[in-house]
């Protein structure tokens, strides 16, 4: 089973359509599932994420060695990253904390990125900067092995405050389609459709 766990459905929306996924709202959190993917929305910010993550962590049976994490959503970035470009976080800081992920390999260039607690109008030293990330990581670190874990972040903005519209947010992740689906392990039998 992939967890990928999103703070909007903007940022789903793609992955929604391509998997033809379930919506499920009987729990605390938006649910859209398939037989290999549960796709969480959390809402916005490290509260949200953490209640959300300890949710699924206490009320779905992970398996911590064939079962994968994603957080998936989008990002400030320095401006030599362009707008709508797919990172892969490597190094990621959250409050006093400092996680190293195992990259995948895939194409996608490696970052270091800071989780904040509320949005900021200047970038900070990591390479781009969230609101999530560091508390899924926090909460379920041993819920999967460490390379079982992905964060995948979306350029939308080079830290300057802007208006972000639904519709564009879902347009940049259908673009970025094909690198995201490189990560969600296809179903048996079954090979990734492009």
């Amino acid at each position: 089973m992939t967890y990928i766990f999103c703070a909007f459905e903007a940022e789903a929306r793609a992955l929604i359509d391509k998997y033809k996924l379930s919506k499920d709202q009987s729990g605390p959190f938006t649910r859209f599932h398939a037989s290999h993917i549960n796709l969480f929305i959390s809402g916005m910010g490290q509260e949200k994420a953490t209640i959300c993550a300890e949710f699924v962590k206490e009320h779905f049976p992970i398996h911590p060695t064939k079962d994968s994490f994603i957080n998936l959503g989008i990002c400030g970035a320095h401006k030599r990253f362009a707008i709508g470009e797919l990172l892969e976080v490597e190094t990621l800081y959250f409050d006093q904390f400092t996680f190293t992920l195992k990259t995948s390999g895939h194409t996608l260039q490696a970052v270091s990125c800071k989780t904040v607690l509320t949005p900021v109008s200047t970038c900070p030293d990591e390479d781009i900067v969230e609101m999530e990330a560091g508390a899924f990581i926090q909460v379920l670190s041993d819920a999967f092995s460490p390379e079982h874990f992905h964060v995948l972040k979306l350029v939308s903005d080079h830290c300057e405050p802007i208006v972000m519209k639904k519709q564009w947010i879902i347009s940049l992740f259908q673009q970025q389609l094909k690198g995201i689906s490189d990560f969600i392990p296809p179903t048996k039998g079954q090979q990734h459709a492009s």
